[in-house]
Formats: structure tokens, C-alpha cells, sequence
């Protein structure tokens, strides 16, 4: 029995999916309860953020390349407006982790603190450039691949 492509691409979908809910989800409840103003809460918050995106990077991705193979256009081009505010939401978390970084090194009164500080701002500068990259590049493939889909569904 040869496999339907299409049953493939189905069920790679819905497993993006699921990934990308729990994934994005699992986000969502780290800015729960929004405490803006707070340096301390922003820096860890932000830092936290990028050190779980990849699950939900990892649906995401999936559910593109299931939207590309299937030829769902309109699909695609959601999911590159969504890779978009992505990018915009990055860059606004990177400035408010800029806006940061001075009062949590002021706080950091202690050698043990101070490197544990560098280490995630290190950590979070390769991360957020890492995931800007890749978002802007998946946006950009997503709406150029939806121009030659062949369903417009």
C-alpha cells in the first residue's frame, strides 16, 4: 500500500498544531499576571520567553511546511502576517530587555549574580537574534510560497 502525500502532510498539521497550542500557550502564561514597569519581572520574563520558544517554533514550523505542501494559500499567508508580529514582538522585547539591562546590573550585587546576569543577557541576545532571523526568513518563504499554490484554500 503506497502512502497518500496528503494523509502525510494531514497529520504533520495537526501534530504542528498541537505542538504550537501547548508551545505558545505555555508562553502566553509567563506574561500572566502583565507586571510592565517591573525591571526585575521584565528581564526574567523576556528571558524566559526566548529560552521557551522553541516548542512553539517547532509547531509553527510544522503546520508552514504542511500549509506549503498542501498548497493552502490562504494559510500561508496567515502564518506569514503571524511570523511577522513575531518579528515586531521580538524586536519590542529586545528594546524593553535593552531598557533593562542597567537597572538588573545595578541590582546585581554580587560577583555569583553578576555572572549568572551575563550569561542570560548573552543567552537571550543569541536567542532573540537567532529567532529573528529565522521569523522574518519563514515569513518571507511562507508569503512567496503562497504565490504558487495551487488550491486557494
Amino acid at each position: 500500500m503506497q502512502p497518500e502525500p496528503a494523509l502525510f502532510w494531514t497529520v504533520l498539521a495537526g501534530c504542528g498544531l498541537a505542538i504550537a497550542v501547548v508551545g505558545w500557550f505555555d508562553l502566553a502564561l509567563l506574561w500572566y499576571p502583565l507586571r510592565f514597569g517591573d525591571a526585575e519581572w521584565e528581564f526574567g520574563t523576556i528571558s524566559a520567553h526566548l529560552n521557551g520558544l522553541p516548542l512553539g517554533t517547532l509547531g509553527l514550523a510544522l503546520v508552514a511546511a504542511a500549509a506549503l505542501a498542501g498548497g493552502k494559500r490562504r494559510t500561508a499567508r496567515a502564518l506569514a502576517v503571524l511570523c511577522l508580529l513575531i518579528v515586531v514582538s521580538l524586536l519590542a522585547a529586545g528594546l524593553i530587555y535593552l531598557l533593562d539591562v542597567p537597572v538588573v546590573w545595578r541590582a546585581a550585587n554580587s560577583p555569583a549574580i553578576q555572572h549568572v546576569v551575563k550569561k542570560a543577557m548573552l543567552k537571550a541576545g543569541i536567542f532573540a537574534a537567532t529567532y529573528f532571523v529565522f521569523y522574518a526568513w519563514l515569513a518571507l518563504i511562507l508569503w512567496r510560497g503562497s504565490r504558487v499554490t495551487r488550491d486557494p484554500a
